[in-house]
């Protein structure tokens, strides 16, 4: 199972950037302490994954020290928004310089949730990246997930049981909101991903 989330997080007149995942890896074992999410140099932005480690681990690893080099990144100078770019051709440099296949049909099944804050825009930002087979690249998505359409929050999910999960996190907030939810207005989200997360 692999479930990872990332959302804005809006308390009274105050937002914050919150991302969370479980954290099991596995391919013929079991391991519950491994961290599939981290942030990037310079604190104001983060990357998730979703999908195959052997692929997607070394990515998330190699991209944060890449970008590690940049000064520009490193003193906040680049906004998040060129950020983004920046992060997506170098996930695509990464999986094409992919070589010696043992199966050379076999592609990376895998998603990742880029995020931060754009000091050009004024807000919290947040894309996911995913695998594009008939193109061979990743390719961005700046689309949000809306749970409820009245409950503001701007979530991006991600992972093979993210439809259980939303589910769950549908649940949640009916209960929290009553049956009216659907015509209450101002809600947005506050902790009920994470609680999602508990009960998957």
């Amino acid at each position: 199972m692999t479930i990872a989330a990332g959302w804005i997080r809006q308390i009274h007149n105050c937002q914050e950037l919150v991302f969370i995942s479980d954290s099991r890896l596995c391919g013929g074992h079991r391991w519950d302490e491994c961290p599939k999410l981290t942030t990037l140099p310079g604190n104001t932005c983060a990357l998730a994954f979703a999908g195959d480690t052997e692929y997607a681990y070394p990515m998330m690893m190699q991209i944060r020290q890449a970008m590690a080099g940049y000064t520009r990144i490193e003193t906040r100078a680049m906004d998040i928004t060129d950020i983004n770019g920046h992060l997506l051709k170098h996930a695509n440099h990464l999986i094409n310089s992919v070589y010696d296949l043992a199966d050379p049909n076999y592609y990376p099944d895998n998603e990742f949730i880029f995020g931060g804050y754009s000091w050009i825009e004024k807000k919290f930002k947040l894309w996911r990246y995913y695998y594009k087979k008939n193109e061979k690249a990743f390719a961005k998505d700046g689309q949000n997930h809306r749970i409820l359409t009245n409950v503001s929050g701007n979530i991006v999910v991600m992972g093979d049981q993210k439809e259980n999960y939303k589910k769950e996190l549908r649940s949640i907030l009916r209960e929290k909101y009553g049956a009216t939810i659907e015509t209450q207005k101002g809600l947005s989200l506050d902790m009920e991903p994470f609680e999602a997360l508990c009960k998957s």
